[in-house]
């Protein structure tokens, strides 16, 4: 009777170890997330240093450059 305990405790705790470590699904909200930042930032940080580092750069370069950045922020997300 303990023996039978004891083996059916020990595959119940490995059927918890196992539950446990399988992978679960999450949704993917950073990557909005990160672009909402590059966003928010665009205006008030980023576009005033491209334009003082580049002051010649066209809106065709700050939209390039703006689409660099949202590549940038999702990087880590990936994978």
């Amino acid at each position: 009777m303990v023996q039978l305990l004891t083996r059916t405790c020990a595959i119940v705790v490995c059927l918890i170890a196992v539950l446990m470590a399988l992978p679960v699904p999450v949704r993917a909200y950073a990557v909005l997330s990160h672009e909402a930042i590059v966003d928010a930032a665009w205006e008030t940080h980023i576009k005033p240093l491209l334009l003082k580092k580049f002051p010649q750069a066209t809106e065709e370069d700050l939209s390039r450059a703006q689409a660099y950045a949202y590549g940038g922020a999702i990087i880590q997300d990936m994978g």
